[in-house]
């Protein structure tokens, strides 16, 4: 007797597939997010995406430079060639909340005893400041009058969802100016005298 039989045996003949999948780091640089990932054989171009969002990129790097502080994203990179894209790899970053940056000084700084100053301040990415009687605004101006006779330093703490940060100004203080200068010849001399100055 005579058996026919027949098979088929499919083959994918190397180089004629999809890369595979490369592999995909995230870190911070800066303020921006520093994306890599490894260049697979075969791979004649790649598909990076963000939070499902298509990324421009000709190389094996892209810096995103319009990310939000706080805020987390994916990026996804898929290796592609003639024969398709691999099914990609992905990896997660949340950007971080910066410590607020305070700035605090003082006008007329020096200032003589007796007189106002104005404490002037500013804070980002603060909600709050502490240290100034009668608010927690993270800007303003306050006038404090110098009664201290010596300089003095005020240091200003602001809170946000970053940490805590400050700032540190040194408010110099002059004594007042002596009072009651006078004048007067003595022959040929030229005699000077003031009054006492307290403090």
């Amino acid at each position: 007797s005579v058996c026919n039989y027949s098979s088929s045996v499919g083959v994918t003949l190397a180089g004629n597939s999809p890369p595979v999948n490369p592999t995909i780091s995230v870190s911070m640089s800066g303020s921006a997010v520093a994306v890599s990932w490894s260049a697979p054989a075969s791979t004649t171009s790649y598909q990076l995406t963000r939070n499902g969002s298509s990324l421009s990129t000709s190389g094996n790097s892209y810096t995103d430079s319009s990310v939000s502080v706080g805020t987390s994203y994916t990026y996804a990179i898929k290796a592609c060639n003639t024969y398709g894209c691999s099914s990609g790899a992905s990896a997660a970053i949340t950007t971080p909340i910066p410590v607020p940056s305070v700035s605090v000084s003082f006008s007329p700084n020096p200032v003589t005893i007796g007189q106002n100053s104005t404490m002037t301040w500013s804070a980002t990415n603060a909600t709050s400041c502490a240290d100034i009687p009668g608010t927690t605004a993270t800007s303003g101006t306050k006038v404090y009058p110098i009664l201290t006779t010596s300089n003095w330093t005020v240091t200003l703490s602001c809170t946000g969802p970053g940490g805590t940060g400050s700032a540190t100004t040194i408010v110099v203080v002059l004594p007042p100016a002596p009072s009651g200068l006078n004048v007067a010849m003595n022959g040929a001399a030229v005699n000077v005298s003031w009054g006492a100055v307290s403090g």
